[in-house]
């Protein structure tokens, strides 16, 4: 369940070794655009460009901030990368091939979440979450 985020801003961004044409923070704080220029986003056809991912290379960080906290009644807040599944149709209509693959770099990191912006906890035992998933 998508849900509607409203006054997203970055107020800390280092972008460790992440190559410069992906370092504008802002591309994390809005919707993503449908349109790929490929065709509409779907598993096969993941966000790419610059302007709808900003990366946090190795030794780097980001701090997200919403004006509101995420409702805990199933609605939740995702992490999308430049993960999609491998289309083995002729003609790009997105058909996987059995087994599923994908492409893309697995991206990793820890993730920590705070109420007050000041006591954080990592999730996932402070172990780096994978987000290996698909865009959808």
């Amino acid at each position: 369940m998508a849900i509607p985020v409203t006054g997203l801003d970055v107020p800390n961004y280092s972008p460790g070794d992440a190559s410069a044409s992906f370092q504008n923070s802002s591309a994390a704080t809005g919707n993503l655009n449908g349109d790929t220029s490929f065709g509409g986003m779907n598993p096969f056809n993941p966000a790419f460009s610059s302007n709808q991912i900003v990366i946090v290379g190795q030794g780097g960080s980001m701090t997200v901030h919403l004006s509101s906290p995420v409702p805990t009644n199933g609605s939740n807040l995702g992490v999308y990368s430049n993960v999609g599944y491998v289309d083995v149709s002729a003609d790009g209509s997105g058909q996987a091939q059995n087994p599923t693959s994908t492409f893309g770099a697995l991206s990793r990191a820890v993730v920590s979440v705070s109420q007050d912006g000041t006591n954080f906890v990592k999730l996932n035992g402070g172990a780096p979450v994978t987000f290996g998933n698909p865009t959808n």
